[in-house]
């Protein structure tokens, strides 16, 4: 006859999983390459914020949310499973024209460049997540905004470094 095989099912996860949307805020050592880091490190920099593929949909985590998002999770119940982490999603061309609101420059619409994110240049994809799982299971209101990270961004620019991903960090030990 023919043997059959049954393949485990899995009634209870043994742990958390997450699926972040692109981090973005104010840290010691942030990277200019992400979305709002990058439009309010430009508009700081050059006066201008720029704008490439406009239209494109993109999750944003603010990292203060991030941070909190983890703490619900070590100081909740214990609700193990896979979930989504975003503060909100928008289009890039609503982001630039809050952080060029913001910055008070104006906003420009330009073709990538060689200097360009790699990923940016080459790849045009929309990118959304529903975090309704996260916020119902845990009660989390996710609070950061293209406008507290700006303004993140801006308060602290002075006392923090930055740089882009294909930058080596060497911290202090």
């Amino acid at each position: 006859g023919v043997q059959t095989c049954a393949l485990p099912i899995y009634t209870q996860l043994e742990y958390y999983e997450f699926r972040f949307g692109t981090v973005n805020g104010v840290a010691p050592h942030w990277r200019t390459d992400v979305m709002i880091n990058a439009m309010t490190n430009t508009a700081l920099e050059q006066g201008c914020v720029k704008l490439f593929n406009g239209d494109v949909k993109r999750s944003i985590l603010g990292i203060t949310d991030a941070c909190r998002a983890i703490e619900s999770i070590i100081e909740g119940a214990d609700h193990r499973g896979i979930y989504n982490l975003a503060s909100f999603t928008a289009t890039s061309r609503q982001i630039a024209q809050k952080v060029g609101s913001i910055t008070g420059v104006r906003v420009i619409e330009t073709e990538p460049t060689p200097n360009t994110n790699e990923k940016l240049a080459n790849t045009t994809y929309d990118f959304g997540m529903n975090t309704d799982k996260f916020t119902n299971t845990y009660g989390f209101e996710f609070t950061d905004t293209v406008e507290t990270l700006t303004k993140g961004l801006i308060n602290d620019y002075y006392n923090t470094q930055r740089s882009h991903r294909n930058v080596t960090i060497h911290y202090p030990r």
